[in-house]
């Protein structure tokens, strides 16, 4: 099974308290944008999670978190093998365009060029 999973542009988050789990609750305003990331998922014996393209840890991954749990709270022994291809920017990298981004015009604004 392939889906797509569009991504969102938070208008408005405010973190209302954390739960016990780690998690927190949240309230948001999002809009979904044209960006997504493709996950396939297929039978498997165990759980696997691959990222091609990106060096990220599974077993920190949320996806794989989530997979890990639905295993346990309905108690299938069966996995799943998941691969995610990410076609959305992670957060650090949309900072630092916005950053750069940012900078070019307050230099332009200032008269001042950017080499």
């Amino acid at each position: 099974m392939k889906i797509k999973a569009p991504a969102k542009l938070n208008l408005s988050l405010e973190i209302m308290g954390k739960r016990p789990d780690g998690y927190h609750d949240i309230s948001s305003i999002f809009q979904t944008v044209s960006l997504f990331d493709s996950i396939d998922v297929q039978a498997a014996d165990e759980i696997y999670l691959n990222t091609p393209g990106f060096n990220l840890p599974f077993t920190e991954n949320i996806i794989y978190k989530t997979a890990l749990e639905m295993r346990r709270k309905y108690g299938v022994a069966n996995g799943a093998r998941i691969v995610l291809e990410k076609g959305i920017f992670p957060p650090k990298t949309i900072l630092l365009v916005e950053s750069v981004s940012r900078l070019t015009r307050d230099t332009q604004k200032e008269g001042l060029r950017l080499l």
